[in-house]
Parts: C-alpha cells; structure tokens; sequence
C-alpha cells in the first residue's frame, strides 16, 4: 500500500479511492493508517485522505491507535492532512493521557490561515468539548467568537455544526 501512496500525484481522489478499496479489507489495514513516516508528509496525506474515508465508512480507533499520529501534531502536518484528521477526530477515542496533545493540535489548527482547516478545528475543538465537559464552556465562547469574526465559510461550517447539534 505505501508503494502505491509514493506513487499516488498527491490530487487524484479517483486514484487514492482505488487504493482504499483495494486494501481497505486488508489484514492489519486499520493499524497502517496509524504508521506514519517521520518524514514524508506525501505519505502522510495519503494515510490521512485513507484514515477519513475509513471513518466516513464507519471505522472507529482506540487511543492505542489514535497514541501513533500524536508526534506528527506536534508541528503543523501538511493542510491537507490537518484537515483529515480533524475531520476524523469524532471516531478517534482519546485518552486522558492523549488529552493535552489533541488540545494543543487543534489550538494550532484554529489559528491557520487555511479557512477549511480553521472550519474543521472548531468542530474537533466541539466534539473534544462533548468528551471532556470541562472543555464546553470554552468552546461555545470559540463559536460564539467565530461567528462574530471568522471568515463567512468557516461561518457556514459552524452553522451546520449548530443544525446538526454538534455545538
């Protein structure tokens, strides 16, 4: 699989959805997603674009799993692969030991210039609010803050977050 991810250009959904579904039923495909090279960040979106399509199929991760992606957070991923995994944070469990990292990762993520990514990083900031209650207070004084000052698509984002009763 990761022969094919260094050959994937980086852009085409068709050729990274064939990827998925080639190996998706693979024996130990899940735990890949999670074994990320250190230092290729093309690898890395491609292992972020398979890990959201597995989680928009349903697939949810222990903190065991979720523990791996921690070291890439600590500087900014790629957007595309930020983006990714802040989309995926609802099926990623997070255990109080991981708690302060996921916090720090989606703080940075709030405060990038990217407009999809800032979109998304309220909704993990909101469902690591709906985990950890201690969190709630903050995050809807961040969606109260965002509506009032973000850009009209991150507004729009985060009103679909209010219908959907995320936040």
């Amino acid at each position: 699989m990761l022969n094919k991810l260094q050959n994937w250009d980086g852009k085409s959904s068709e050729d990274i959805s064939r990827i998925y579904k080639q190996h998706h039923m693979d024996m130990g495909f899940a735990e890949r997603l999670f074994d990320w090279p250190n230092d290729d960040p093309h690898i890395q979106k491609g292992l972020s674009w398979l890990l959201k399509r597995h989680c928009d199929n349903g697939a949810t991760f222990e903190a065991k799993l979720s523990n791996n992606l921690l070291p890439h957070l600590k500087t900014m991923p790629h957007w595309e692969t930020a983006l990714h995994i802040l989309q995926s944070i609802a099926s990623l469990e997070i255990s109080n030991d991981q708690l302060k990292a996921w916090e720090q990762f989606i703080r940075l993520c709030l405060a990038q210039d990217n407009k999809f990514v800032r979109a998304w990083s309220y909704y993990a900031f909101a469902v690591l609010s709906r985990r950890f209650p201690n969190y709630k207070e903050e995050a809807r004084q961040l969606v109260e803050m965002a509506l009032r000052d973000e850009a009209p698509s991150v507004k729009a984002r985060i009103r679909q977050m209010q219908e959907q009763g995320l936040c």
